[in-house]
């Protein structure tokens, strides 16, 4: 259970990475333009080869939340920092979530991959973390855009998978007048312990039977089957 120390300690964290993202840019630009996008971020007012010490992590959560609908953003900007800082990890009875976090820890060779001008030392910052839920989520919308609900003529949907999958886990009261530090912390652990309850409750997608260890991919072909034919896309 989270304590009165860790409210305010997770509170002072989304509040520095806030002030840190507003300082560097307004809401409409993307942090996707390499050391373009820097300026005015932290101190940093362009390209030389003096960038060290910046920590990438405000940068690395720009360019996650970039992926999502900005109004949506704007809705549910503490839930996504509390996402964002909060870990995903497999339980040990259903092993295979392991593919999960791998698959969101692979956002950050993308996203590496668009940031050459940065060193190690700069990287480290983000590189070897934990796999975050937010990282997990984004990249479990991605993959089931990509193998399972591609639409050639409606293009990417991964904000609609995303979005669909915050509703699925009753994550979607907590909007900027709902949220609720100690709330969302307990719900993601009980998540992790799969406390669920019979139909899902308290877990990812609520399905039809126990899916207490079923692993999460599985869940979600279970979920779109049953559900596909009554969600309007």
């Amino acid at each position: 259970m989270a304590t009165m120390d860790d409210n305010v300690n997770f509170s002072s964290s989304m509040g520095r990475i806030r002030k840190q993202i507003d300082n560097g840019l307004k809401s409409s630009e993307s942090f996707g333009n390499g050391c373009n996008g820097l300026k005015g971020f932290n101190g940093f007012n362009g390209c030389t080869d003096d960038i060290k010490g910046i920590n990438l992590r405000p940068l690395y959560f720009r360019w996650l939340i970039d992926k999502l609908d900005s109004k949506m953003v704007r809705k549910y900007s503490s839930l996504l920092m509390h996402l964002f800082n909060d870990t995903f990890v497999e339980n040990e009875k259903v092993p295979m979530d392991v593919n999960r976090a791998r698959d969101g820890v692979a956002l950050r060779k993308r996203f590496v991959s668009e940031h050459s001008e940065f060193g190690d030392s700069e990287l480290e910052s983000i590189i070897y973390e934990d796999c975050s839920w937010l990282e997990m989520l984004v990249a479990l919308a991605e993959r089931i855009d990509d193998q399972m609900m591609f639409d050639m003529n409606l293009g990417n949907r991964t904000n609609t998978w995303f979005w669909i999958i915050i509703e699925q886990m009753d994550l979607d009261k907590f909007d900027e007048n709902g949220y609720v530090f100690s709330f969302v912390k307990d719900k993601l652990s009980r998540f992790i312990r799969r406390e669920y309850e019979n139909g899902g409750k308290n877990g990812i997608f609520k399905c039809n039977r126990d899916v207490r260890k079923v692993e999460v991919w599985y869940q979600m072909q279970e979920w779109f089957d049953e559900n596909s034919p009554k969600i309007k896309f």
